[in-house]
């Protein structure tokens, strides 16, 4: 796997766009497989890459990160508002393409389940369509999507038995839905399964696999 990525990086990336800076390509590239599904601000990347010494612009961490989004190793997804500058002004989240670059550069992915489980669902999403974003009003919900004509919206969480957790993410597709007006959402958990029923709205609880499996029938 390491072989791949380097593959990725030096002979898609480095060659074809004369990169200079190799170093904070590196660094950029560790970054973003170590914060899959969180949010990334230019601005932060900037000031925490020039705090290390780097020299560099915020051009240059923009373009780094189209570089690698262009060979297919990330993606960068939006916040969904009524224009593009409205998009533009907001942070976006980071996805990879692989899982297992994460492994790659931080061994500690026990902790981070959600956020895998987070990017498998993403990458399930993507495939089926590029209108996808993310929503945020007082709650965040990971995804809202529209796939032939259909709005879909999705929330993922390894574990929901605490129920301070359980509840964020239920009140977070419920604000989406009245905002949307959908009456269905979905939460993907590791192997919960149910359905919510609030004023006529309905969570279904579904585990990853089962999520996967059914929305490959439809």
């Amino acid at each position: 796997m390491s072989d791949y990525l380097e593959l990725i990086v030096y002979k898609d990336i480095v060659d074809r766009y004369n990169i200079t800076n190799r170093s904070l390509l590196k660094s950029l590239n560790k970054y973003c497989f170590t914060n899959i599904a969180t949010l990334v601000s230019f601005t932060k990347l900037y000031n925490d890459f020039k705090s290390q010494g780097f020299k560099l612009s915020k051009d240059t961490v923009f373009n780094y990160l189209s570089h690698l989004e262009d060979a297919y190793a990330i993606f960068t997804l939006p916040i969904y508002r009524n224009s593009i500058k409205e998009e533009q002004r907001n942070p976006k989240k980071i996805y990879a393409i692989d899982n297992g670059f994460k492994k790659i550069y931080d061994y500690a992915i026990g902790e981070d389940m959600s956020k895998l489980y987070e990017n498998i669902v993403f990458l399930h999403l993507r495939r089926q369509t590029k209108d996808l974003y993310y929503f945020k009003q007082n709650h965040e919900v990971d995804f809202y999507a529209r796939i032939d004509g259909k709005e879909h919206l999705v929330n993922v969480s390894y574990m929901i038995e605490n129920e301070k957790t359980r509840k964020r993410e239920v009140d977070g597709l419920l604000e989406a839905m009245d905002y949307f007006g959908m009456d269905s959402a979905y939460l993907i958990t590791k192997e919960q399964e149910s359905v919510i029923e609030v004023d006529g709205k309905k969570v279904y609880v579904l585990p990853l696999y089962k999520y996967l499996l059914e929305s490959d029938k439809k």
